[in-house]
């Protein structure tokens, strides 16, 4: 497939390409001619490139004007990158202002282009995490009950404590909720009850004291793993019985109640994640090189809900509008 060369100053490879193509088209070269071999990101890349100087499809045996692929993108482009690392680099000391420096002059440069991809993703990442809440002097005794409590099966791995139904049949979590709650040891009873009497099928994790996954570190304390789809009346249930103890509605996703949130695309299937590194390679190696980089562990792609939301910031700023459908897998365009 073919791989576009870097293009002018601030404008992504694979817009640059697209607009060329389409300014092609427009001047009257065959449209098959220029899409055949080409994937089906870059097809309807052009297809938008086309549509954005008011002609379609039909229209272009009769359409004849210029197209000049610098425009007034390129200005636009580099600002917002600019921008858009100043506001990550904002606060951060000098050896960090200096590094994004760097790689923002040389972002043109497919190795340091793939650098700041990575660099912006993580701290995008990173941001959407941060807390600062108080410290909880019930913690520990949070974790100890749960580790005698035998009213769910349980099962501790990485710093997590995972509670509720597991699924007997292999089944996987069609979605996931999160809240933001004061984790204490009557809410963990409370949610193991209802777990227990079957009304959803269900399990949930909260963390570590003193760990990266302490309640006290995250905004989402508590995150419920749905083997099926809840229904309007155990998302009600589950809003009442964390109600007392509500901590914060920061979170991400679809809100159901105050600091009750659901997933809006469900969980990342990892073969989706390596046919969108493979679709951005086509347009632009060095942005996919880096987010596949940040989006592996341990040999093995993942992607949580809100790194796909970093991500899907980063790529904004770079001119790639991606989306996600838990069945069809990610989509990618390219803006102008």
């Amino acid at each position: 497939m073919e791989k576009p060369e870097s293009g002018k100053e601030g404008i992504s490879p694979g817009l640059l390409k697209a607009k060329e193509y389409a300014h092609r088209i427009i001047n009257g070269e065959p449209y098959e001619s220029i899409i055949t071999g080409l994937g089906p990101v870059m097809v309807s890349s052009i297809n938008e490139a086309i549509k954005r100087r008011g002609y379609t499809m039909g229209e272009l045996d009769h359409k004849i004007t210029d197209f000049d692929t610098t425009e007034d993108v390129a200005t636009s482009d580099v600002d917002i990158l600019s921008d858009y690392v100043a506001q990550i680099s904002e606060g951060r000391n000098s050896s960090v202002q200096e590094l994004y420096e760097n790689l923002l002059a040389d972002k043109l440069d497919p190795e340091k282009r793939a650098q700041l991809t990575r660099a912006l993703i993580g701290d995008t990442y990173r941001g959407l995490r941060a807390s600062d809440y108080q410290s909880d002097p019930n913690e520990e005794k949070t974790w100890a009950l749960a580790q005698k409590s035998q009213i769910v099966p349980s099962r501790e791995q990485n710093n997590w404590m995972y509670r509720g139904n597991f699924g007997e049949n292999g089944e996987e979590t069609v979605t996931r909720g999160s809240f933001n709650v004061h984790v204490t040891p009557e809410l963990i009873t409370t949610l193991d009850d209802y777990l227990a009497s079957d009304a959803v099928k269900a399990n949930y994790k909260f963390g570590a004291p003193g760990t990266p996954a302490s309640p006290v570190e995250r905004h989402d304390a508590i995150s419920i793993y749905f083997l099926e789809e809840p229904n309007g009346k155990a998302l009600d249930d589950l809003a009442q019985i964390i109600k007392p103890y509500l901590r914060g509605d920061n979170l991400l996703g679809k809100k159901v109640a105050d600091g009750f949130y659901v997933s809006e695309i469900g969980s990342v299937q990892d073969e989706h994640i390596g046919q969108l590194i493979e679709a951005l390679d086509a347009i632009d190696p060095a942005f996919a090189k880096g987010l596949a980089a940040e989006m592996t562990h341990k040999e093995r792609l993942a992607m949580s809900e809100a790194q796909f939301y970093a991500m899907q910031k980063t790529a904004r700023v770079f001119g790639y509008k991606i989306d996600y459908h838990p069945v069809e897998g990610f989509t990618v365009e390219l803006t102008a």
